[in-house]
């Protein structure tokens, strides 16, 4: 998905009777739009504002989805492994700044520099999943034991010195789970039951094991070309921490009301407390302790999760106490932009829903023109437009591609989210594009000498 993100309008005064009509409004136009089957709740200082279900739990017996409906939240987990390491410190039985080889003596030597708060900031040099051979065609479907995972890490390379530089690693919070194991002497899925879970009163959430049945369990599907498949199997033994835990948006909210009343998480500034921990950094968006951290107006910490059938936003806004919470059963949707949507509904004064394009399906010449990899400033982005199906298709960087459909003369847009692209042609030969969205203009360069 691309996330280009933009400052608000002017700032209204927050609502709740005037929102639900746009919320509701909205969500029937990305379920009709955009395949979104899920839920969706916000909440303002520990009150309910907006909760409302659409779609299918089981498309296959036609079951519809209703609130507080089970599904997998894979990376929103990381906001709990953080908080649990943030208590095990409050107690004395870590420090954040500790070499995590002091906890996890099996890792390689090679990994000596990295500390707890390199794991917790994604700033280790740990790769991603990427960095593991065969990891989705093979180990993302095994069983995997403690020993079997540590040596997958440890066959890794570091992609720079730690502490350095930003690399989001869900393999760094596998280390953080093993970390809190051998200081508390449990599991993790026993040290989060009885350090968060049973305190918050938690029922609904829990550890997923890939071939436990789970009651109240939404199915998940997968997202292929506009149409729903089943999704692809995935074993979690490898993402204990990163991603191996199911909830409800009803319990999330509870989650969210911790963070916001700082009960459980005892710090005289939570906010400042995951801040510090920054390096300098000139952008609008930091990864701290478990979350996001969102600077410009209004100003948020929040975490989005994906996994094959399921994607997941919790966001929380520490100056108006309002939580956004956006759950679904499906696989490959543009969630952060559906949560920049639903922030523009909640702040913005004269926001408008994005409305409808509907495809030119005039004759398109020659559509492999377009086709090709495109530079961003300062060769940071790269945007490929490719040919499948005589249809475009546009792919920034690792995340997932998404159709692109023609408007008119080298004009494109796209129905998963919400931008345009328009290409410049010299001498008959398209030379870039301008990427569109939400009052910003990024322009890309044709590659022609490959990158």
């Amino acid at each position: 998905m691309i996330v280009l993100m933009t400052s608000l309008g002017h700032a209204k005064r927050f609502n709740g009777a005037e929102i639900k009509p746009q919320l509701a409004q909205y969500m029937a136009m990305i379920a009709e739009n955009n395949h979104f089957s899920g839920e969706i709740l916000i909440g303002r200082k520990g009150q309910v504002v907006f909760n409302q279900s659409t779609g299918l739990a089981s498309i296959e017996h036609n079951v519809a989805l209703k609130p507080q409906a089970k599904y997998h939240i894979s990376s929103i987990t990381k906001t709990m492994t953080a908080g649990l390491i943030v208590m095990a410190e409050q107690e004395g039985r870590l420090d954040r700044n500790d070499a995590v080889m002091k906890y996890v003596p099996q890792l390689d030597e090679k990994f000596s520099a990295i500390t707890i708060a390199d794991l917790l900031s994604h700033r280790s040099g740990l790769p991603h999943h990427e960095g593991i051979s065969d990891y989705w065609a093979i180990k993302s479907r095994l069983v995997m034991t403690r020993a079997q995972t540590l040596a997958v890490i440890n066959a890794m390379k570091l992609k720079f010195t730690p502490g350095t530089e930003f690399h989001y690693s869900s393999p760094g919070y596998y280390l953080l789970a093993c970390v809190l194991e051998q200081v508390y002497g449990q599991s993790l899925a026993e040290i989060r039951r009885k350090k968060i879970l049973d305190r918050l009163e938690m029922a609904d959430t829990g550890q997923l094991d890939s071939l436990d049945i789970i009651p109240g369990l939404a199915n998940g599907y997968h997202l292929v070309k506009s149409e729903r498949k089943v999704a692809p199997y995935r074993n979690y033994s490898m993402l204990t921490g990163a991603g191996d835990m199911y909830s409800t948006a009803g319990d999330l909210m509870k989650w969210a009301n911790e963070i916001h009343q700082g009960n459980l998480l005892i710090h005289p500034d939570w906010l400042g407390f995951y801040a510090n921990d920054a390096l300098d950094d000139p952008s609008d968006r930091h990864y701290d302790f478990g979350w996001y951290r969102q600077n410009k107006a209004p100003a948020s910490r929040y975490h989005g999760g994906g996994t094959w059938g399921y994607s997941s936003y919790l966001g929380l806004y520490p100056d108006s106490g309002i939580t956004v919470i956006i759950l679904s059963n499906v696989s490959r949707l543009a969630i952060d932009e559906m949560a920049n949507n639903i922030e523009q509904i909640l702040f913005t004064e004269d926001y408008k829903l994005p409305a409808e394009q509907t495809p030119n399906h005039g004759k398109l010449y020659n559509i492999s023109q377009y086709t090709g990899t495109f530079i961003g400033p300062d060769r940071q982005m790269v945007l490929r437009i490719f040919e499948s199906d005589q249809s475009l298709y546009a792919k920034l960087g690792t995340n997932p591609a998404f159709e692109i459909f023609f408007k008119k003369d080298n004009q494109f847009f796209a129905k998963k989210i919400n931008i345009e692209l328009s290409f410049k042609s010299k001498d008959n030969q398209i030379v870039a594009l301008t990427a569109n969205r939400m009052g910003q203009h990024i322009y890309f360069t044709k590659d022609n000498q490959g990158l």
